[in-house]
């Protein structure tokens, strides 16, 4: 494998003038920072790959959101920001995202200063827990949906486990996290298993939301629910919608199934997408250099 340079020798002067004292030496900290793209070439980010970086449920959650324009947005658990910096397209009038981890949260507060596209964001580093209630428009999350096995249970855990595995923020907590910030009528968007669906929805009803979109997603390899898409709204009745459903095929651009089988057979063939053949839970492959990304699908 070639040696990644580092990642100052790839930003240039107006990106490093943008940046004070303290970034950029937390970016020469450690040579395990990259430049990737996230869903788009021009949609750029530098990733920790010790850490949890994107995969397709950070992708999906991303195409999934919509009615940003002039909205009030709030991340719970925004990692390195990936998701903030992609919406910021969209013309919102604040993005707030908040973070547990202070590593992964000073890497958001560098993306956004760096790629996104408005300059009314705000990077908290703590627990949402702690955040005031505020009136929201959107709320999202792409929060750790794995229950902890018996040895992390009795254990600190790791970088990449704090955003895997069910902690302080369990799903439970999450929906009355996003109840506490939004404003009557505002959304919450989140990505979560297919297997949790009856307590999802008994925890939105406790919580007075209704889902207007539901969107599945389903593994390629074996065709069966891997992720499911929520929206849903606070104070509200609504007629859900049921979207069109998605194909992770292991890559960090999900499909829907009309895209994916506009091209391709059942059997995949008619050059499907490259699968990691060592990935037991779908992790998808970080598109910059076609290594491996760590992540839940």
């Amino acid at each position: 494998m070639r040696k990644r340079p580092p990642i100052l020798d790839l930003l240039s002067a107006a990106q490093k003038e943008r940046l004070n004292q303290d970034e950029l030496d937390f970016l020469r900290s450690e040579a395990n920072f990259a430049l990737d793209y996230f869903l788009a070439p021009y949609n750029r980010l530098i990733q920790n790959r010790t850490q949890f970086c994107i995969n397709s449920d950070s992708a999906a959650l991303a195409l999934f959101v919509s009615k940003i324009r002039n909205r009030k947005v709030l991340e719970i658990g925004c990692n390195n920001g990936a998701i903030l910096a992609y919406i910021s397209q969209e013309n919102p009038a604040f993005l707030c995202g908040v973070e547990l981890q202070e590593s992964a949260a000073k890497l958001a507060q560098i993306n956004m200063k760096l790629f996104s596209k408005t300059s009314s964001f705000e990077i908290r580093n703590g627990s949402i827990l702690d955040l005031n209630a505020g009136e929201f428009d959107l709320v999202l999350c792409n929060p750790p949906y794995f229950a902890p096995s018996p040895e992390q249970a009795v254990r600190p855990l790791t970088s990449r486990e704090i955003a895997r595995v069910e902690g302080d923020l369990n799903l439970k907590t999450m929906i009355e996290s996003a109840r506490r910030h939004l404003k009557s009528g505002g959304r919450f968007c989140f990505v979560h298993r297919p297997s949790r669906l009856t307590e999802i929805f008994a925890l939105l009803k406790e919580n007075r939301f209704s889902i207007s979109r539901l969107q599945t997603a389903y593994d390629i390899r074996t065709f069966q629910p891997c992720a499911v898409l929520v929206e849903a709204v606070l104070d509200r009745f609504v007629d859900p919608v049921l979207e069109t459903a998605l194909l992770y095929d292991g890559t960090c651009r999900p499909k829907t199934m009309e895209e994916y089988f506009r091209t391709h057979d059942l059997n995949g063939s008619a050059g499907g997408a490259e699968i990691n053949p060592e990935s037991t839970d779908g992790t998808c492959m970080v598109r910059k250099e076609g290594e491996e990304n760590d992540g839940k699908q």
